[in-house]
């Protein structure tokens, strides 16, 4: 049963949740085709005896919205809270049959998608530290375990279709995107600096969107209010990956975070989270479109950390350590574990369709649900592909979500 709570108190402590249960997700599987109207699904994973029984989290009248949304849409909620919703364009049975045999949503240039990989170089890459966030920490990152933790790469500017769309064309400006996801190791400096009111008004702007307010004072609301590290026996979270001192698992993703924390953490560390347009096109490697961040090969474990019948990439472990399956599953400019491991927050609310026309734009005006995206370790092949949409309530961190940070170039 979902239970959607009110707004937390500014006193309430930080929960880094360690119970090991399976989670549930509120997923936008929005498909790149016009469809002709939206339906809605049972989640994925319930489908697949993979659901959890979790609570989902709320904030202010959003049980009020979730149910006259439900009414009005006819969105179906199973006995584990799971749903599955599809986006602007709809999503029908045929169409998911197709995904799920890796058909192609729609013609793209095949002499484009066959080139696939990173065309990441040495002088796009930036191994300095652009934030606290790796201060003292070592080179322990990526397939090696030698890289910086917080090295960026530079995306240049261009114009793609959004989630493949060519009705929703967008306009992404240079900007510098992490290679990594953000580490437990890189997240511990951060809780150990944290106060509810380190985050100043209006910090966090994007550069290229004069209509970014930044940081807004009202969401210090829903930071806690006193640092604390505990266990719950009342609330869960899948794969969490935070652990009280410091142990084996510090360059793995952060995860089960809720979206305050994610854009906290990236303002606190000199960046901003991406927008949803900004993190597709880095996905999608810009106009090439691809299906998925490394091109059309479908995956195993070598390319990303998932789950499906045939392919279980260690689902009892949760998320590997940040680019192990680098750089076979790299995104064109180097970004590692954009499809699989945990989701990634972005800075938009949910909104379908997209919005037109669309130059360095984000959706800012709240909705029920926030954006992320990119799939994770328990999560099946299609919540891979780069187009593919998912969201949450806002400031549920009972998810493998975590995050990866935009910097200015």
């Amino acid at each position: 049963m979902r239970v959607l709570v009110g707004t937390p108190s500014l006193a309430a402590p930080l929960l880094v949740i360690l119970a090991g249960a399976a989670c549930n997700k509120i997923l936008a599987n929005d498909d790149p085709l016009p469809m002709p109207a939206p339906s809605a699904e049972h989640d994925a994973d319930t489908a697949t005896g993979r659901g959890g029984d979790a609570s989902l989290v709320g904030i202010g009248d959003a049980a009020g919205e979730k149910q006259a949304q439900d009414g009005a849409q006819g969105v179906e909620s199973d006995g584990a809270g799971g749903v599955e919703a599809d986006g602007a364009t709809g999503e029908s049975d045929e169409t998911l049959a197709n995904e799920s045999s890796g058909s192609e949503p729609r013609d793209v240039d095949a002499s484009i998608m066959d080139s696939g990989g990173t065309d990441a170089d040495a002088s796009s890459v930036d191994d300095g530290v652009t934030g606290p966030s790796c201060n003292r920490l070592p080179n322990t990152c990526g397939p090696l375990g030698s890289a910086n933790c917080c090295r960026s790469s530079l995306v240049p500017a261009g114009t793609f279709d959004r989630s493949n769309d060519p009705a929703a064309p967008a306009t992404v400006s240079a900007f510098r995107l992490d290679i990594y996801e953000t580490t437990v190791g890189r997240f511990r400096n951060f809780v150990a600096a944290f106060s509810p009111e380190m985050i100043a008004a209006g910090a966090g702007k994007n550069p290229n969107n004069p209509d970014d307010p930044g940081w807004d004072p009202a969401w210090n609301a829903y930071l806690p209010g006193e640092l604390a590290v505990a266990t719950s026996s009342t609330k869960y979270c899948g794969y969490q990956t935070w652990t009280n001192a410091p142990a084996l698992g510090e360059n793995r993703p952060i995860s089960c975070v809720d979206w305050y924390l994610a854009a906290a953490f990236c303002i606190w560390d000199g960046g901003r989270l991406p927008t949803e347009a900004e993190w597709n096109y880095a996905a999608a490697g810009g106009n090439e479109q691809r299906k998925y961040p490394w091109g059309i090969w479908e995956p195993d474990c070598t390319y990303a950390n998932f789950f499906d019948v045939d392919h279980q990439c260690l689902l009892a472990a949760g998320p590997f350590n940040v680019g192990t399956d680098s750089p076979r599953g790299d995104a064109k400019w180097g970004q590692a574990d954009m499809g699989g491991n945990v989701w990634e927050w972005v800075q938009d609310w949910y909104a379908t369709p997209y919005a037109t026309p669309c130059t360095d734009c984000a959706n800012l005006t709240k909705s029920t649900y926030q954006v992320f995206r990119g799939g994770s370790t328990s999560d099946y092949i299609g919540s891979l592909f780069t187009y593919r949409r998912s969201t949450n309530e806002i400031n549920d961190g009972e998810n493998p979500v975590g995050m990866r940070c935009a910097r200015a170039p």
